[in-house]
């Protein structure tokens, strides 16, 4: 068996797990998500390189007036694969909360959709594709196991298993570079609402305590300036209606999470406002 054929099987093999696992997001979490999204789409273009010659014979015989159905529907599948992919990219791109963060000023929940429906889209793809090819692949299987195998599918084996360990020591390292960046983005785009309060109430509200001697209007006018310190305070609701989630790209509101992350997130984003404005602390627990 050619070294080739030994790596295009690999490859794809590869390349189907991988596309499996990104759709599990909660459980990996966003930056692997991403980072093996680009690597999802650059062992895509690989495969495209080493099955050329295939699609070359492929498209000449489907030109063919008594081209075979199997070869139409191949081509077909190839084809809309290739579409799903690239809406993935682009899409990808577009929701991006690690490598590109782009913030979209609209059509975010659009280009969500679009990439979660392109994915099932290429799954289910991939897996009729697998099943048009079963026979080849088991018995290319077969004789990869083989006890006999050559030194060429041992080769094979080996050099891929090291491209996959390179992979894996690449994440470890990005992983944390990753998630640091992350993490500074997401605290610059936090809203920081500041109000300076006038310092005309403030001597007016001295001004009343130094001219009256009655200990009862002091406390009243104690009590004011206390009212309208709270009043200029900004609340919970406020500094909370401004602030998405960044689990994925559907933005929810950290006002209404859908799910574990976002809930996270809306307690991390509680805790930042309790530390901002500590005296909001007793009056919401009243």
């Amino acid at each position: 068996m050619k070294s080739k054929n030994i790596f295009k099987i690999l490859l794809d093999a590869a390349m189907t797990v991988l596309f499996c696992v990104l759709t599990f997001l909660p459980q990996t979490g966003i930056v692997f998500h991403e980072v093996g999204g680009m690597l999802l789409f650059a062992m895509f273009v690989a495969h495209l390189l080493l099955n050329a010659r295939v699609i070359k014979a492929l498209l000449e015989k489907s030109g063919a007036a008594e081209a075979p159905l199997r070869i139409k529907l191949l081509l077909a599948l190839d084809g809309l694969l290739a579409v799903c992919i690239v809406v993935l990219l682009m899409t990808s791109v577009l929701i991006s909360q690690v490598i590109f963060s782009i913030t979209l000023p609209f059509g975010a929940e659009l280009a969500s959709t679009a990439h979660h429906l392109s994915a099932y889209i290429g799954i289910g793809v991939m897996g009729v594709h697998l099943l048009m090819h079963a026979k080849y692949l088991v018995n290319a299987v077969k004789a990869m196991l083989a006890p006999r195998a050559s030194v060429a599918v041992r080769r094979c084996f080996v050099e891929f298993a090291l491209g996959c360990a390179i992979f894996a020591f690449a994440y470890l390292y990005v992983s944390p570079l990753l998630k640091q960046r992350t993490f500074a983005t997401t605290a610059q785009s936090t809203p920081q609402i500041v109000i300076e309060n006038s310092s005309e109430p403030a001597s007016s509200a001295a001004q009343i305590v130094k001219d009256e001697s009655d200990a009862q209007s002091a406390d009243s006018g104690e009590i004011a300036a206390q009212s309208e310190t709270v009043q200029a305070t900004v609340t919970l609701e406020d500094y909370m209606s401004g602030l998405t989630c960044t689990g994925c790209g559907k933005r929810c509101l950290l006002t209404k999470p859908r799910c574990g992350r976002g809930e996270q997130q809306a307690q991390q984003a509680k805790a930042a406002y309790y530390e901002q404005y500590p005296s909001q602390t007793a009056l919401d627990n009243i």
